[in-house]
């Protein structure tokens, strides 16, 4: 990245208001720097990785391209361009990035789960999803917060399907993004194996978790179907707020329900 850095893509022209000139070259650099198409080539396993097509400069912020009220979080685009000597960021409108997160209390007898999906900051597919049940629902799993990470993965891939039918029609990619280095690893690497070895883990015995990840693998086949590319994308927490924010307001209405303080 140069020392001109560039600019969030809601503002096109350093002085758009000084002359109608300006104005009118808004909305045409807008249309053009918003009318790019993701890539056509999918990736082999799935993954998101930043480094391949972006500058190092660039942070998940820049990544994903947001404005307030919108429905849909976009993928940037890896080229920025420039108008009259400022740099901008623009956007692939048939792109988008899902955030997920997943959070649980255990407790002797039950437990309470929360899943969060973010899509847009307006988006009337956000999901803020209380679950509870006993400690047996999940067959056993060994790694309880492991499984809360599957299960987001999977409410984002159920909201992406939702969103692909009734949404956003010409979607050629969705990007789940997680802070779960689980969920990547799943669903970028150990899916593959577990396929080919009858979901057999390590130690020789039935994967915990195959149930639910041949429904995530099986909701991935049926957005390929559709055309659509699924990646995820691995990134630090804390650039998650907004789906951890869903959970944690689901979260809220189970301890309201089962009145905890």
């Amino acid at each position: 990245m140069s020392s001109n850095t560039a600019k969030m893509d809601d503002s096109f022209i350093s002085d758009a208001s000084s002359t109608v000139v300006a104005s009118v070259a808004s909305t045409v650099v807008r249309a053009s720097i918003e009318s790019h198409s993701c890539p056509t080539s999918w990736s082999e396993d799935r993954s998101f990785d930043e480094t391949i097509y972006y500058d190092q400069g660039l942070t998940v912020r820049d990544i994903e391209r947001r404005r307030p009220n919108e429905q849909f979080a976009y993928v940037a685009c890896a080229e920025i361009q420039e108008y009259d000597g400022v740099k901008y960021i623009g956007r692939h409108l048939d792109c988008i990035i899902i955030g997920v997160d997943g959070i649980y209390a255990l407790g002797e007898s039950d437990h309470r789960i929360a899943i969060g999906v973010f899509i847009g900051p307006g988006s009337i597919y956000n999901l803020a999803l209380p679950m509870a049940g006993d400690t047996t629902t999940y067959g056993g799993f060994r790694n309880k917060s492991k499984h809360v990470e599957l299960l987001a993965g999977y409410h984002g891939l159920q909201r992406a399907i939702l969103v692909a039918r009734h949404g956003l029609s010409d979607v050629t990619q969705i990007v789940i993004k997680s802070p779960s280095q689980y969920l990547f690893y799943v669903m970028t690497y150990l899916s593959f194996r577990w396929e080919r070895n009858g979901y057999i883990n390590t130690m020789g015995e039935t994967v915990n978790s195959s149930t639910l990840v041949q429904r995530m693998l099986a909701t991935v086949r049926e957005l390929n179907d559709m055309g659509i590319e699924v990646n995820f994308w691995r990134i630090d927490g804390i650039a998650l707020k907004d789906a951890h924010g869903l959970a944690h307001s689901a979260m809220e209405t189970i301890d309201c329900e089962l009145g905890m303080d």
